[in-house]
């Protein structure tokens, strides 16, 4: 969690993102993104698409890209479906967001972090 939180930390700079979208793939690595996301940003709606459309690895990030964009020309995030028990941050109805900024992380198999702040 410390590698994801720094990098989080120096991208935003104390800007609060509308929202986040997590790359949350069903392993280790949702336990890391929940943990920053709570301790920084426990009010900002998180979205994951894996759950509904699966992991497609490097493509994942450019998907994450269009989401964001989209999110922020809609103003709203979609429910994450099929994210179960095991995702206790994200969205789970369509929610409002309100802001020019969406957060994408992302940590890989390989324990690489990875994250971007995605404005209009």
């Amino acid at each position: 969690p410390a590698a994801l939180a720094e990098l989080v930390s120096q991208l935003c700079d104390g800007r609060t993102p509308a929202a986040i979208l997590s790359s949350a793939n069903g392993t280790f690595a949702d336990r890391v993104e929940e943990a920053v996301f709570g301790s920084g940003f426990a009010s900002v709606p998180v979205y994951a698409h894996k759950p509904a459309t699966g992991d497609s690895l490097g493509a994942s990030a450019v998907l994450q890209l269009v989401l964001a964009k989209f999110a922020l020309e809609q103003q709203k995030l979609p429910p994450t479906l099929h994210a179960g028990d095991r995702l206790h941050t994200v969205t789970r109805e369509v929610t409002e967001i309100h802001g020019n900024e969406v957060l994408i992380t992302s940590v890989g198999f390989n324990q690489q972090v990875n994250a971007a702040l995605v404005g209009r």
